[in-house]
């Protein structure tokens, strides 16, 4: 079963719920119940929480764009391929030079250069990895500074759990997604192919709005969802706004407690940490496990 963790925005505890939750799945079910996956691809963070003393199985090279190279044997200089229009190609000395962070790999100056000076070839821009926790098979990706394409990395992480259970190297009972902040790409390959999705707040403007985002998403693809508010007691009046139109939908409440901190900062679950917190991330629990 695929369990996704998403919020409209960062910073409001989903990595850390994710984590708690990869924690306490682990403690009943063992760890070769339990695989996560690290979706924020842009700034995975997930390994912080889970990866300390872990085994690297495997890691590789991959690749989700495409940019253009210049092959300067065949270029004539003519500069008919100055036409990006994202300023990633300029000419020097009549020849074109491409800036890699710019290129899109659109292919518009392939076409207009007589010679086939230019070509557009993908480009390995992320590292993927497998990593054998003590809380299971965590496989987290991470692109490279600058580089696009964070949407492809997620599904190639997705099919790499995929393949591995095709291939009988690991027979999860619960996926846990770790998806990215926002409603961009990464996202929507994150939540696609969930059996279920937890959406993570707090009890402020921006937080309620993107949260109403980012259910529209998952409303899209049709899954059934459940909601955290996390820090609660940061804004009592919006909380049970929150709770009121959400009522059936939230799962529990978390209060902000600097011990949050204290988890990441030791590289620990916070459930582990601080075991006190448990009783706020059991329903959570209660309502994975009641949907098998």
């Amino acid at each position: 079963m695929n369990i996704t963790v998403v919020s409209g925005k960062g910073g409001v505890g989903k990595s850390t719920l994710s984590a708690s939750l990869v924690h306490m799945l682990t403690e009943r079910f063992g760890k070769d119940n339990i695989v996560s996956v690290d979706c924020d691809v842009d700034a995975a963070d997930l390994h912080i929480f889970l990866g300390q003393g872990a085994t690297v199985l495997e890691e590789y090279e991959a690749e989700s764009s495409e940019k253009a190279f210049v092959d300067y044997d065949r270029c004539t200089s003519c500069g008919r391929c100055d036409v990006c229009r994202f300023n990633a190609l300029r000419l020097v000395n009549g020849q074109p030079v491409i800036d890699r962070y710019a290129c899109e790999g659109c292919g518009a100056c392939t076409v207009l250069c007589p010679t086939d000076a230019i070509q557009i070839k993908p480009v390995k821009n992320a590292v993927i990895r497998v990593l054998d926790t003590e809380y299971g098979i965590l496989v987290t990706g991470q692109l490279r500074i600058g580089e696009s394409g964070s949407g492809k990395i997620v599904t190639l992480l997705k099919d790499k759990v995929n393949q591995m259970i095709s291939d009988g190297r690991i027979r999860p009972r619960y996926v846990i997604r770790d998806g990215a902040p926002g409603i961009s790409c990464p996202v929507i390959a994150s939540v696609n192919g969930s059996d279920y999705v937890i959406v993570v707040t707090e009890p402020t403007p921006s937080g309620l709005v993107d949260m109403e985002r980012v259910l529209e998403i998952v409303e899209q693809f049709g899954i059934p969802y459940g909601i955290v508010i996390n820090k609660h007691d940061a804004n009592p009046v919006l909380t049970e706004r929150i709770q009121n139109e959400y009522r059936g939908i939230v799962l529990t409440k978390i209060p902000y407690d600097r011990k949050v901190v204290e988890a990441a900062v030791n590289r620990t679950p916070l459930t582990l940490l601080h075991p006190e917190f448990k009783g706020y991330i059991r329903p959570v629990i209660e309502k994975i496990t009641s949907l098998r």
